[in-house]
């Protein structure tokens, strides 16, 4: 019996809008950032006086969601889009977006290059 092998993401990044008007104004202006609130408190940076870190921090996203799985994705985030190869997202520095939670690896190693970029500022 043969087996299906899945995969959990695509050769090409996506990024979703929920209006039409948006996506024509990506097509004719290009990209453009909008500003989201992000928390770094998980990271465990705080302003001094100990209050969590909220930025807005410019960022425009893109997945990797294979097609296939798409259906959640659009029902949040819009069922307009347009998908780039994941060449043009190297030549332009992009990288998909990446979700994870506060006890992840990832964040414990962000952490950890985090205390290493620290301690090479105090040298």
């Amino acid at each position: 019996m043969a087996t299906i092998k899945e995969t959990l993401s695509s050769n090409t990044l996506f990024h979703f809008t929920k209006s039409r008007e948006i996506l024509t104004l990506i097509l004719t202006n290009e990209f453009s950032p909008r500003y989201c609130l992000e928390d770094f408190t998980m990271l465990g940076i705080t302003e001094a006086d100990k209050t969590a870190l909220e930025l807005a921090v410019p960022m425009i996203c893109f997945c990797d969601i294979p097609l296939s799985k798409i259906r959640y994705h659009l029902s949040c985030y819009g069922n307009y889009g347009i998908g780039m190869k994941k060449s043009w997202g190297i030549k332009k520095r992009v990288t998909p977006i990446i979700y994870a939670s506060p006890k992840s690896e990832t964040i414990s190693l962000i952490k950890e290059m985090l205390k290493i970029r620290r301690w090479s500022n105090l040298r």
